[in-house]
């Protein structure tokens, strides 16, 4: 293609359309210019049908920022793993975690503060006065009802929602990928997308799902031993402040008169 250029400033702008196949690495093709540039964009349109799990590129690009909360979980995990009083090990911790990726930060925090409060319960006894034991009591009922209603929006997002890799960065979601530079020589940049099929995430959902549903069953045998510790509920009683009763002191009766 020829571009003729008249005398003067000039702005030229040039757009590449192509397609290609679905692909585990799908990289930009080399496009040749001719001559240095300004203001160079590479647009990916994913298919809804692909993982992506890396992006490379320009730095004015996206990034999967899962990989970064990735790491954090690994680090929770190996702290918790040194907790005694739950039965989780470092092992399962790191499998609760890689599922509750799916799930705001705050609902995962809520699960796993959920667990290590139920081993708290059976490790402390609660406080002995009635009000404050009960009250302990209703605020773990209401926690584990938000704790599975957690897992289960975790599960329903797993198996059914698209992955949440986080991607961001230059306008960038998981169907639009974006990169920019500024000033590039006579070849356009050629940035690659490293992604699986679909179906790939959801089988590895679908076995964290499984192992869920069977570690929740032994979780909640042992919650429950946590929840009953010293009992379930405590009796209510209300104390009446004692009233000071008067004496009456009978009057002295008068001497008898001797005969």
């Amino acid at each position: 293609m020829i571009v003729p250029l008249r005398p003067g400033s000039q702005t030229v702008e040039v757009e590449w359309h192509q397609s290609s196949d679905s692909s585990s690495l799908t990289r930009s093709p080399k496009v040749t210019i001719g001559k240095q540039a300004v203001n160079a964009s590479v647009i990916f349109e994913t298919p809804k049908n692909r993982w992506i799990l890396l992006t490379a590129g320009p730095r004015l690009g996206p990034a999967v920022l899962f990989w970064s909360y990735f790491v954090v979980i690994i680090l929770a995990g190996l702290g918790l793993g040194r907790i005694p009083w739950t039965p989780l090990k470092t092992c399962h911790w790191l499998l609760l975690g890689l599922g509750l990726t799916q799930v705001h930060p705050l609902v995962a925090i809520m699960i796993v503060g959920w667990l290590l409060v139920l081993g708290l319960r059976k490790a402390n006894p609660l406080p002995g006065g009635w009000f404050s034991f009960n009250l302990a009591q209703v605020i773990l009922v209401a926690w584990t009802i938000a704790a599975l209603i957690g897992l289960y929006v975790a599960i329903q997002k797993g198996l059914l929602g698209i992955p949440n890799m986080q991607i961001s960065g230059n306008g960038s979601s998981h169907f639009w990928l974006h990169w920019t530079q500024d000033r590039i020589g006579p070849t356009m940049p050629q940035p690659w997308v490293f992604s699986l099929p679909l179906f790939v995430y959801r089988i590895l959902m679908l076995i964290w799902a499984l192992w869920l549903a069977y570690s929740l069953l032994k979780w909640l045998r042992w919650g429950w031993q946590c929840f009953s510790e010293g009992g379930l509920w405590k009796k209510i009683t209300i104390r009446k402040g004692k009233r000071e009763e008067e004496a009456v002191v009978p009057p002295a009766l008068p001497p008898k008169e001797s005969p």
